[in-house]
């Protein structure tokens, strides 16, 4: 469901028989918000990727309860979703399965005590709000793909192993 206009609790009810789902990508889905986000662990347990991007009404709130819950997660993706706060957002980096975490690019993402936490959680923040564990095997290419921003220092383009990105603002 992409830029979809359905309400949590439509799109709960929708997934409600996907049990074993592994990927949900919700970008633009703007009334998901919370009560989607505290929602989907109960009706789909499995899922290691879940795409927020741009759902506009989610708060830390939401994100850290969903997260939390779901003990398969690898790759969050919520950037855009304007709701969070930087700091406090930064708890779901305790998440153990956690691989990689797209964020809004907060004016605090780069403070020192963000900077701090995400070295604690084992986290390099790669530039643009994206965040990867340490270890993580990131797959890098040389490609002019304009899609995906270059790590800022090597000007590899990083790809997360689990998601395989390839579209903006992911």
């Amino acid at each position: 469901m992409s830029g979809c206009h359905v309400t949590a609790k439509v799109a709960i009810a929708a997934l409600r028989n996907l049990k074993e789902l592994r990927r949900l990508e919700l970008p633009f889905c703007s009334e998901f918000g919370d009560e989607g986000a505290k929602g989907l662990p109960s009706v789909c347990p499995y899922l290691e990727l879940v795409d927020l991007y741009s759902c506009r009404t989610l708060t830390n709130e939401g994100l850290l309860s969903m997260a939390s819950s779901l003990p398969y997660l690898k790759c969050l993706n919520a950037k855009r979703c304007h709701k969070l706060a930087s700091f406090q957002v930064c708890d779901v980096l305790e998440h153990k399965a956690l691989l990689h975490l797209q964020l809004p690019n907060f004016a605090g993402l780069n403070s020192c005590a963000v900077m701090l936490k995400l070295e604690n959680a084992g986290f390099t923040h790669e530039g643009s709000g994206r965040l990867f564990r340490c270890g993580c095997p990131i797959r890098t290419s040389d490609t002019t793909d304009e899609s995906i921003a270059p790590h800022p220092t090597s000007g590899l383009y990083l790809r997360c192993p689990v998601c395989i990105i390839s579209r903006p603002g992911l």
